[in-house]
């Protein structure tokens, strides 16, 4: 059995508040809740690296596949779209957003206060909420 089948058969298909479901792994993640799994040839390596290396190469040097949904156990490939590595870690502070923050930012946006305004009243930073704003992140959730 390919490392794909393996992987694809501990996945199963959950509502995380994004566009579409996520295809979320079911075996073991690590403590920042990556699914791993061994691939074809043995080594132990992120599900999600797997799946998307099979599917499209590896990625040019400087790059990797990030998660427009958030979420780090998912492996449906159309989540993901590759980023340089300083982007995702940009993207990646915004994963801890609850959904009272994202609502709240979009609010203060939505009534012309500036981000550097917004961010010391959510307590998130301007980055977050450019990211929450712009659409970088939390896409399609209310």
């Amino acid at each position: 059995m390919s490392a794909r089948e393996r992987i694809l058969g501990r996945c199963s298909e959950q509502d995380r508040g994004y566009t579409t479901p996520c295809l979320i792994y079911g075996s073991y993640c690590n403590k920042k809740g990556y699914g791993q799994a061994a691939d074809d040839e043995g080594r132990v390596r992120h599900v999600h690296r797997i799946l998307w290396d099979e599917a499209n190469g590896a990625p040019p040097d400087g790059y990797e596949p990030d998660h427009l949904c958030c979420q780090p156990a998912c492996v449906r490939l159309d989540h993901m779209e590759l980023v340089t590595h300083a982007e995702n870690s940009r993207r990646s502070r915004t994963a801890t957003t609850s959904l009272d923050q994202l609502r709240r930012v979009r609010r203060l946006r939505e009534v012309g206060h500036s981000y550097t305004t917004i961010a010391r009243a959510v307590g998130v930073s301007k980055t977050v909420v450019a990211s929450i704003v712009t659409g970088k992140c939390w896409v399609g959730v209310e």
